[in-house]
């Protein structure tokens, strides 16, 4: 056992450290670090020499370790960062355009916007508009085409005007968009996003994201 946890540290160290595989080694690390625990627990016993068990804990642990930084690390930069204009990955992500009352399949959804509201007026005293600022309203059917679970929300549409961002808006009286869709199941809901009054190009895109963190978008022209 010992010698079998010391084999799999080396190769699962040599993988980890190998961008984009780390995650290959997660289940053999943890194997040969369980191995490497059993070897030296059992020699200590027995007080016999127990190096190759522990040099076999060291290895998988360090693998297993460096595996997991990684992907934080890849996770947070996913978060931060957009690749899609940066050399090989130019034509690694995907875009398509939509039109108000199109269906579109689109990462295994099938998206359609059905109506805008280019001046929503509807809500409550209390949530009082920026000055210089309106509320557009988009009412959106999403539906799940795969066999795998998929989570949608409110916040994965993105509006910019005149390519800034604007700011989501929720509103308590209004049905928004935050559920986990199964398999043909499917959901309709609001969209309400804050721009300024006298902006001339309006744009809602419904990001998401694969492996790498290059965006895929379905753009919506609004105005």
């Amino acid at each position: 056992m010992g010698t079998a946890s010391l084999i799999i540290g080396i190769v699962c160290l040599i993988i980890a450290l190998i961008p984009l595989f780390g995650g290959v080694i997660f289940t053999p690390a943890i194997a040969g670090l369980v191995l490497g625990i059993i070897y030296v627990s059992e020699k200590a016993k027995k007080k016999e020499p127990k190096k190759k068990g522990i040099a076999g804990i060291v290895l998988c642990s360090l693998a297993i370790v460096i595996t997991i930084v990684y992907y934080i690390l890849v996770g947070v930069f996913a978060v931060s960062t957009d690749l899609s204009g940066i050399g090989i990955f130019k034509s690694a992500g995907s875009q398509k355009e939509v039109r108000v009352g199109e269906s579109v399949e689109f990462e295994g959804l099938t998206v359609k916007f059905l109506s805008i509201n280019s001046n929503y007026t509807n809500y409550i005293e209390q949530r009082k508009v920026k000055d210089g600022y309106r509320i557009i309203k988009l009412v959106v059917d999403v539906k799940n085409n795969e066999d795998s679970s998929k989570y949608i929300s409110a916040y994965d549409f993105k509006c910019y005007a005149d390519d800034y961002v604007c700011n989501n808006i929720y509103f308590e009286t209004e049905s928004g968009i935050d559920v986990t869709l199964t398999k043909n199941r499917r959901v309709q809901g609001n969209l309400f996003f804050e721009v300024p009054i006298n902006c001339s190009n309006i744009t809602v895109e419904y990001v998401t994201y694969g492996v790498l963190p290059i965006p895929n978008k379905l753009v919506l022209d609004v105005k």
